[in-house]
């Protein structure tokens, strides 16, 4: 595993030493594949900053959610909210490089989306957001930090090998 790039975007992979053999744990393998998954599903919403307000209202009737209003400040959001999680995307792929090296950062990653995903989830109920958006994005927001920390807090804490 040492020194070879991962299949998924190129990234190297860590090598965990023990006695002597190099193999990549599970709950590490498995934190990387959330990680970049994240990160590219974040990174996506750059989509959204240069999406013609046309669009965003035909999504925002599909969705159900009515005729898209057309304040100044609706497509300033929506565009400023979509350029946030992208950057925050940068973040989780960075991160996904190396968990073991970034712990901190990845703890840093699964309260902080934890918590978002509390807060975002009473800021939904409270808009009157369909179940569906709620379940979509808030409660799968819990969870994925949960997941995070769960698996953050499985990694090994073995010889570490830092990648390139």
């Amino acid at each position: 595993c040492r020194g070879r790039a991962s299949p998924a975007m190129g990234l190297p992979r860590p090598a965990i030493t023990i006695a002597g053999m190099s193999a990549t744990p599970a709950p590490l393998r498995l934190l990387r594949i959330l990680l970049i998954l994240l990160g590219c599903s974040l990174v996506a919403g750059l989509v959204g900053v240069v999406l013609p307000t046309a669009w965003m209202d035909r999504l925002h009737r599909l969705a159900g959610l009515g005729e898209l209003p057309r304040a100044p400040i609706v497509g300033y959001l929506a565009r400023s909210a979509s350029a946030l999680y992208a950057m925050l995307g940068a973040v989780y792929l960075f991160a996904a490089r190396d968990p073991l090296r970034y712990r901190g950062l990845v703890i840093l990653l699964g309260w902080s989306l934890l918590s978002f995903g509390v807060v975002v989830s009473a800021i939904e109920l409270h808009a009157g957001l369909p179940w569906w958006w709620i379940i979509g994005e808030g409660v799968a927001t819990i969870a994925a930090g949960a997941v995070i920390l769960i698996l953050a807090a499985r990694l090994p804490t073995t010889t570490h090998t830092p990648a390139p």
